[in-house]
């Protein structure tokens, strides 16, 4: 359908969990772009970008205790930055770490104190399903 109505080359493909769509359109990315990097809404766009580039899951095991983080990973510092304005502005406390991938850094917002956590899950969330599961999971151990 996307061929047909937009003359977008796009491929479906099924990694063993999930099925991708994948869409190959220099000129659609340059339609999106301002909106990825000046959103209209901050929450929408955070949900949104953590749905896809975010997970949360258990981190460490410490006194035979289970803790869980928030990762939000990407390449563009753009980006990034827009992630640390939204978590700034709703109270969310957070780190960062950059390591080095094969061509360019990767920048990695950390979310792993109980109340941002928390407060990230009410305020952000996700709408992912299987994110969203695990992320309802781990409030309701938070609360």
């Amino acid at each position: 359908m996307i061929k047909t109505l937009m003359g977008i080359g796009c491929r479906v493909h099924w990694d063993g969990s999930v099925w991708y769509l994948s869409i190959y359109s220099r000129e659609l990315v340059e339609t999106l772009k301002p909106r990825l990097t000046d959103p209209l809404n901050d929450k929408e766009w955070l949900k949104g970008f953590v749905d896809a580039e975010g997970s949360i899951y258990e981190w460490v095991h410490k006194n035979n205790k289970t803790y869980y983080q928030i990762s939000i990973t990407n390449t563009n510092l753009r980006y990034i930055e827009n992630v640390k304005r939204v978590l700034k502005g709703v109270g969310i406390e957070y780190r960062i770490t950059i390591t080095k991938d094969k061509w360019r850094p990767r920048y990695r917002v950390l979310i792993n104190k109980i109340e941002s956590i928390k407060r990230f899950l009410v305020e952000i969330g996700f709408r992912h399903p299987l994110k969203a599961e695990k992320a309802n999971y781990v409030l309701r151990l938070y609360l």
